[in-house]
């Protein structure tokens, strides 16, 4: 009798179902309300070397569980909740009461920060959703064609920039003039950009 009830207990104590477009946490047995999803979301991150990385992470139904980050490299814990279990400063989660929400965010990210990390919820055995960062190194922006164009008041100029660090950065690209950002919904008019891929560069 001690045997038989083990098995079942041992049988119903967790199950992680990772099919579908959700990955789905239950623990128990038919309490389909104590059921934990990981939301949709991007498994792969890219930042660009000291820029901020934010890892995501969606967990519907949590209820009184834990959502902790591990690093994958060498087991750190991260973070718990919204405590941090680290000495570097550059972890944290991003969490607002209420929400389905605990990303993890890294400022300053750096080439070692490079590799798979765990948002993991506190079920036995835990569950978790490893997400991969890639880190890039700063590329360099530049202008083509000559330094200085003389043009006619009221002509139109075409300027060209090549940037080799790929399509994760387009949102990220600004022309200035001067120290002053171009604005492209100014009420002035007439400034746009547009940006035409190639395999190795923008």
């Amino acid at each position: 009798m001690i045997f038989l009830l083990f098995l079942i207990a041992t049988s119903t104590a967790g199950h992680y179902d990772r099919s579908g477009s959700q990955h789905r946490i239950t623990w128990g047995r038919g309490n389909s309300h104590t059921s934990a999803v990981f939301g949709i979301g991007p498994v792969n991150v890219t930042a660009v070397v000291e820029h901020k990385a934010r890892l995501p992470c969606t967990v519907r139904n949590l209820g009184h569980k834990d959502v902790s980050w591990i690093r994958q490299r060498d087991l750190h814990i991260l973070t718990v909740a919204t405590y941090t279990y680290t000495t570097d400063d550059r972890f944290k989660v991003y969490h607002q009461p209420g929400t389905e929400q605990w990303d993890l965010d890294i400022s300053s990210v750096t080439f070692r920060d490079a590799g798979v990390y765990d948002c993991q919820v506190s079920t036995s055995p835990k569950a978790s959703l490893p997400i991969t960062l890639n880190v890039l190194g700063v590329q360099q922006a530049i202008i083509q064609g000559p330094k200085e164009v003389y043009i006619q008041t009221g002509s139109t100029i075409s300027l060209s920039c090549k940037v080799s660090a790929g399509a994760h950065i387009v949102g990220n690209i600004r022309w200035l003039h001067g120290s002053n950002t171009l604005n492209y919904s100014s009420s002035r008019g007439g400034i746009s950009m547009e940006v035409e891929k190639t395999p190795d560069s923008t």
